[in-house]
């Protein structure tokens, strides 16, 4: 537009100057009206184009204040004075004020009068210094409505400049709401929190109430067991014991699942073996299953390390659990548990387990509902085959806190397999000491024959005694093995060792033995029987047979080792073998039975009488002398006043509880410089628990119902293996004296008891161990001397073995101090304990010689 009126002025001047020619003072008149015409121009813009500016203006302020007014928070202007300059509309109703009534007063009408004066102060030094207190900051205030009320409000300020003015502007938002919300979820939050305090105190109460009942139920019955009985009351007790211990097992299900739901329960870790572990589960489950005649087997890889890191007890949990389904739900065939090797993450494995079956199966459409919370495949299923519901879903909890995962794979009809993974740690380089068998050699290059028609269980025994560089031949039946015999004569290659099943589908165990006893004339080989059932009724038969000893299944790998070793040696013995070898005894029944003999002065704080009776007859039984009181309060004055071996302490009693009498007798100790083991009773099951007894300054934590084998384990691992020979106990109760007890040197009783009376067999037993004493405690001496840890609890854990299959009890306990002592890796405290079993020693091997007639 410019550009035209300007184009246009110029060219009618200069029409003007050609129509109308130049004269006289023609140019001066041209000029005044291009003058004219240029100022007319000059105007016509500058007025199109403040016209135009002012619309724009109009336009970007309307937008403005459509913005300021439209904004869902309140928008306050004011000056350096305080002075308000402008309010929006969400302001008016915000404060309940009209714009009007605002504009010109100070911001401080907004506030309560508590905050006027920090206000002022605050603006004021802002001004002369130009610090920053909640300039550029969102902060949180209080403001003051018109009529009087005041309500939390969030504030943001910024500063601006127009001209050489200055002014601040206030983003004001009303947070009552989020207040309230805020204050609701909090609300709702704490009440969660009381909840579950509840729950827990709940649980912690139910657990205390039904376990302290239980205790004597089952203690009772435990005891009513091992009295005269008739066959029909035997029954009625066997009953009275299944159905407590699955009450039991029900409640610790319920307690477990609220455990874990509640967020009370945490995983220990400890260093295990995974061998002991497997084996032990494998003890605890054969007998459900043989009972069934299903059979039992597991097998872990070589790859797969044994010494470990992680929760031991709750892996054990889950094997149980899904092993004891699988026997559960399975009426013929096998079941197989397997370990593998999945993966090696820096300091830690994850191994793959499962547990297979030729059960029932689950259908499809049941393989989810199967891990729900008192979930099985079906109604029908609970009714059949009982149980909570609960097991697979607390396995399937316990496997995520172990990184892993639960899965099953079934067919209806067909069978299952569970599987599940779990990280584990590896132990350090002093707790992972591979202890290797001393007789290695005497098993490598034998030339050995696996006779059993389960496909499993002769490729487990094919991989271990591989690992042990035997030689190994399997035979699938009884025929077969009579076959390879024959073919093993032909080659002169005779087998050094037979592993023998006792079922299998042609001919048995024994009849495969007699055989190539009497036709064959296999008379040298060495036979070791497997089976699914006990053969101390078939005694007779196995040492008319020859056959060394028979393993029940499934049968543990160091087991397997020992039994070979022992039996081969007893063949190269020059006295010969007439007996037949037993069972191998457990060394946790030596330690019991080393246990019952060991007189000792225990004070048991109980409230309750029934479980005072209930344990106190337990322990009496076991030899023990018992003093009982009815509160802390006595228990602290008993054990300031008489001598005791060990304390028994209840945690629930009036007047005094366990864990002030506690802290009251360690108090006491700390002037004495003494220390007496405590071991804390409570029906109080949870983690917590425990951990709370252990910082009151308990030793040990045995929870109720009481059962005994833990109970005796417990003193077992505090109480001094020999008995406190200190003065009676007057005014608590009457101390009978200790009798003396030669059959803790050697109990020939016993030992006979367990091999069937076999004199003559307690003999060779005797010789042979009387030949090998000296040479391990030589071994033991110089380990001492070299700080060679590894040789030291491999010979203490042998001369345990046969100290406890001797019957040696004082002696074995030593060892099990010994084998303690070495595996925590310090050998500074063995020497004191060589020397008490050196001297044991040499009593003993007196004490065998006399028996055998040297």
């Amino acid at each position: 537009f410019t550009i035209l009126m300007a184009i246009t002025g110029t060219v009618l001047t200069m029409v003007g100057f050609f129509i109308s020619p130049p004269a006289g003072e023609m140019w001066m008149v041209l000029f005044n009206r291009y003058l004219a015409l240029f100022a007319i121009w000059i105007t016509t813009i500058l007025t199109l184009y403040q016209k135009s500016y002012e619309e724009k203006l109009r336009d970007k302020d309307t937008m403005i204040r459509t913005i300021v007014e439209t904004a869902p928070n309140a928008i306050i202007t004011i000056n350096t004075d305080g002075i308000i300059q402008t309010m929006n509309t969400v302001g008016e109703s915000m404060f309940g004020y009209r714009v009007g009534e605002t504009v010109g007063k100070k911001i401080t009408l907004f506030m309560p009068e508590q905050y006027r004066a920090k206000h002022a102060e605050g603006m004021e030094n802002y001004i002369k210094t130009g610090i920053e207190s909640v300039i550029g900051k969102t902060v949180e205030v209080e403001g003051l409505r018109k009529e009087g009320s005041t309500f939390p409000l969030q504030i943001s300020i910024t500063e601006m400049l127009l001209g050489d003015e200055r002014y601040f502007t206030g983003i004001l938002q009303d947070i009552t709401e989020r207040k309230r919300a805020d204050k609701e979820l909090r609300r709702s939050k704490d009440e969660a929190e009381s909840a579950n305090k509840a729950k827990s105190q709940f649980l912690a109460s139910m657990s205390h109430e039904i376990r302290t009942p239980m205790n004597a139920i089952i203690g009772m019955a435990d005891l009513l067991n091992e009295t005269n009985l008739s066959q029909q009351q035997r029954e009625y007790v066997g009953i009275f014991q299944n159905s407590t211990n699955s009450l039991l097992n029900i409640i610790n299900d319920i307690l477990d699942i609220s455990k874990i739901e509640a967020g009370h329960f945490e995983l220990e870790n400890i260093n295990f073996d995974l061998h002991e572990l497997v084996e032990q589960v494998g003890e605890i489950m054969a007998f459900r299953a043989h009972k069934k005649g299903l059979e039992l087997t597991y097998h872990v890889k070589n790859d797969v390390p044994t010494l470990l890191v992680g929760d031991s007890n709750r892996l054990r949990q889950i094997l149980i659990n899904l092993i004891g389904n699988a026997v559960k739900f399975t009426n013929k065939g096998e079941i197989v548990f397997r370990i593998e090797m999945q993966e090696k993450i820096n300091d830690s494995y994850i191994l793959c387990f499962s547990v297979s079956d030729t059960g029932i199966g689950i259908p499809n459409e049941k393989l989810k509902a199967i891990f729900e919370s008192f979930s099985q495949a079906d109604s029908s299923t609970t009714r059949r085959f009982g149980g909570t519901g609960l097991g697979l879903t607390i396995s399937r909890q316990l496997v995520e806190r172990m990184d892993g995962r639960l899965r099953v794979e079934s067919k209806e009809g067909e069978g299952s397999t569970f599987f599940f993974t779990a990280r584990l740690g590896a132990q350090s380089e002093i707790d992972r000491r591979v202890i290797r068998p001393e007789h290695e050699a005497d098993i490598r290059g034998m030339n050995v024959l696996v006779v059993d028609d389960n496909s499993t269980n002769r490729l487990i025994l094919k991989e271990t005694l591989q690992s042990w560089e035997a030689s190994v031949t399997l035979a699938e039946c009884g025929l077969d093995a009579l076959d390879k015999i024959e073919e093993s004569k032909n080659i002169s290659k005779p087998f050094d060792l037979i592993l023998l099943d006792y079922h299998m589908p042609d001919i048995n165990g024994f009849e495969v033995a007699q055989c190539f006893r009497n036709v064959l004339h296999m008379l040298d080989t060495v036979v070791i029987m497997l089976t699914s059932e006990d053969l101390e009724n078939q005694l007779t038969e196995l040492k008319k047979l020859d056959i060394s000893a028979y393993m029940v299944k499934p049968v543990k790998r160091s087991a397997l080792f020992n039994m070979i070793i022992t039996t081969i040696e007893k063949k190269k013995s020059p006295v010969k073998e007439k007996g037949s070898k037993g069972k191998e005894p457990a060394a946790d029944k030596f330690a019991q039975t080393m246990q019952k003999d060991s007189s000792l002065r225990i004070l048991l704080a109980e409230d309750d009488p029934v479980n005072q009776r209930v344990i106190t007859i337990m322990l009496r039984n076991q030899g023990h002398e018992v003093a009982t009181v009815n509160n802390g309060y006595e228990a602290v004055e008993a054990v300031a006043s008489e001598k005791f071996d060990l304390v028994l302490m209840d945690i629930n009693m009036p007047e005094m509880d366990g864990y002030e009498a506690t802290a009251k007798i360690r108090n006491k100790e700390k002037e004495t410089g003494e220390h007496i083991p405590i071991v804390a009773i409570t029906a109080l099951a949870f983690k917590q628990d425990r951990k709370k007894c252990l910082n009151a300054g308990m030793d040990a934590f045995v929870a109720k119902p009481v059962q005994m084998h833990l109970l005796f384990e417990a003193i077992d691992k505090f109480a001094p293996v020999t008995a406190n020979e200190s003065t009676k106990m007057p005014g608590i109760a009457k101390s009978k004296k200790k009798k003396k007890d030669d059959g803790k040197v050697f109990n020939k009783t016993k030992v006979l008891e367990r091999i069937g009376g076999d004199e003559e067999l307690l003999k060779n037993l005797a010789d042979d161990h009387i030949k090998f004493s000296s040479k391990l405690m030589s071994k033991i001496k110089k380990a001492i001397s070299s700080n060679d840890i590894e040789t030291f609890v491999y010979t203490a854990h042998t001369i345990k073995g046969s100290l406890g299959t001797i019957g040696a009890e004082v002696a074995y306990g030593i060892t099990l101090k010994l084998e303690k002592i070495g595996k925590k890796g310090d050998l500074s405290k063995a020497k004191k304990e060589y020397a008490l079993l050196k001297k044991e020693v040499k009593r003993l091997n007196i004490a065998l010689s006399e028996f055998i007639g040297k």
